[in-house]
């Protein structure tokens, strides 16, 4: 067994149950072709903190972009949505998942978020980019409504969430962050 299946086994072994609960929650939203890269994803954030949790101590942070939260709503919410993500699934999902202490969310509205991927080397995330427009913007504000569960169901858990406004300048942002942490 290589490092990363070590890393799941740990996570298992941790969160009794978590690995199936993954599957299903998959299962549930995605198409056969999809749910293999949704629970490939999840594993690398598995294996992502599982190493992270191996390697911490008290006076160190660290930050994990595209952790458990937003591979939650993204799981969700494939480019064609057959179903609308219930609460108790996310309420299930949730607590299948380690609690980060803190968690950022970044906020632009959804013209702005098109913008910016539009300006990346890939625009939009994988499967996404042959949506319409509008579609693509739906999707975003599910996702953002998705988020929104999760974030109040962890803050009930103990996690502090911090909502950042990213419309804001980067020197502002970064400020926001620094001072947040």
């Amino acid at each position: 067994m290589g490092i990363n299946g070590l890393m799941i086994v740990l996570y298992e072994k941790r969160f009794p149950g978590s690995l199936k609960a993954f599957e299903e929650y998959a299962n549930k939203y995605n198409d056969s072709s999809r749910t293999k890269k949704v629970l490939e994803r999840f594993n690398r954030v598995i294996e992502k903190y599982m190493v992270t949790e191996l390697n911490y101590s008290e006076d160190k942070y660290i930050l994990v972009d595209e952790g458990f939260v937003q591979r939650g709503s993204w799981a969700s919410l494939p480019p064609q949505i057959s179903k609308e993500p219930l609460e108790e699934d996310i309420q299930s999902y949730c607590d299948n998942i380690l609690v980060p202490d803190k968690l950022f969310l970044f906020s632009a509205d959804s013209e702005t978020c098109n913008k910016r991927m539009e300006k990346r080397r890939k625009n939009r995330p994988a499967g996404y980019e042959s949506l319409a427009s509008s579609e693509f913007k739906n999707i975003l504000k599910k996702w953002d409504e998705s988020l929104e569960i999760i974030s109040d169901i962890l803050s009930s858990k103990g996690c502090e969430v911090i909502k950042i406004d990213s419309e804001q300048s980067i020197g502002k942002v970064k400020t926001q962050c620094e001072s947040k942490i």
